[in-house]
């Protein structure tokens, strides 16, 4: 199973946060922002129920190739309304991403999937597969300002409220030739939260710029699981529903790179980044006939770059 996210928790902001710094935006105009981003999300390690005999390993992946975008669009506020710098604006983004997992093995196992106690079941030769689904989206409402550091050099400054959530659903099922058991658990996280962020563009000629930022989201995080396991004939756990709650305060920093090329209608830019999520929860099933199923929490961190352009009005 999973999470971004998360983005974000995922609070977690996706999006080609330093081109309005390339682009000509005129005061009292509006402008559009939209990319395309693939990422590489590591998730904490997961114990929810499901174990190979002797080594106790989960069979399920914590790691998955995410696919989504971003769309954004700002104001330019009129002249004499400038913060700090010029081109004060404000914009409102939203991003979405999503990714799946598979994982499966056969060999001897013991599966643990009673949410209320515990419940052991032993074969030899059995089948055990995990398939996970992960949705990391949000958006920011900010307040961006650019400073000019030289007649080369832009920064801008942008702060704002945030929002992120992560959606982790995963299926589970163990068969042989005696039995046929299973589990299924949904754990949704939300983010609410403010960003603070900071972009350099360095003007090289040629309408390309070099890109470089950093922003960091501070958040309260509020986590649900709904957990559901016990023996069943079909592919579909039919017992043993639960429902756990957890909560912490998370940050969720962003480092990127990049470049982009002023085309006059339209920038276009390319950019790398790597992100760390200090608080993403998971489940941890019973192990004992003591315990319960509960919400855990560990960091994750993901990697990957965005396809952009942005195009003033």
């Amino acid at each position: 199973m999973a999470l971004a996210v998360a983005s974000v928790v995922l609070a977690c902001a996706l999006g080609a946060k330093a081109q309005e710094a390339a682009t000509s935006l005129q005061p009292g105009h509006l402008y559009a922002d939209a990319a395309g981003t693939a990422r590489y999300l590591q998730l904490p390690q997961l114990r929810t129920g499901f174990q190979h005999t002797p080594t106790g390993q989960s069979v399920d992946d914590n790691s998955l190739w995410m696919g989504g975008g971003e769309l954004a669009v700002g104001f330019v506020l009129p002249e004499g309304s400038d913060f700090l710098g010029s081109s004060t604006r404000i914009e409102l983004r939203g991003n979405f991403a999503t990714g799946e997992s598979d994982s499966g093995s056969v060999g001897n196992a013991v599966t643990i999937i009673s949410t209320s106690g515990f419940s052991a079941y032993s074969c030899s030769n059995c089948s055990v597969s995990s398939n996970r689904d992960v949705s990391l989206f949000g958006g920011q409402l900010l307040l961006r300002t650019d400073v000019a550091l030289s007649p080369s050099v832009n920064l801008s400054l942008s702060a704002g409220p945030s929002y992120s959530g992560l959606y982790q659903d995963e299926q589970a099922k163990m068969s042989g030739a005696s039995i046929v058991t299973g589990r299924r658990l949904s754990l949704d996280t939300d983010y609410y939260g403010a960003d603070l962020g900071a972009d350099v563009a360095v003007k090289v000629g040629g309408g390309v710029s070099l890109l470089a930022g950093a922003d960091i989201d501070l958040s309260y995080a509020s986590a649900n699981l709904h957990y559901k396991g016990g023996p069943s004939n079909s592919t579909m756990v039919d017992a043993g529903f639960t429902s756990f709650n957890d909560s912490a305060v998370s940050a969720h920093p962003e480092l990127r790179i990049g470049a982009a090329y002023n085309a006059g209608f339209a920038t276009l830019g390319v950019k790398g980044f790597v992100d760390y999520f200090s608080y993403v929860p998971v489940a941890d099933a019973p192990t004992a006939s003591t315990q319960t199923a509960k919400v855990q929490s560990g960091d994750a961190w993901s990697a990957g770059g965005d396809l952009t352009v942005t195009v003033p009005f």
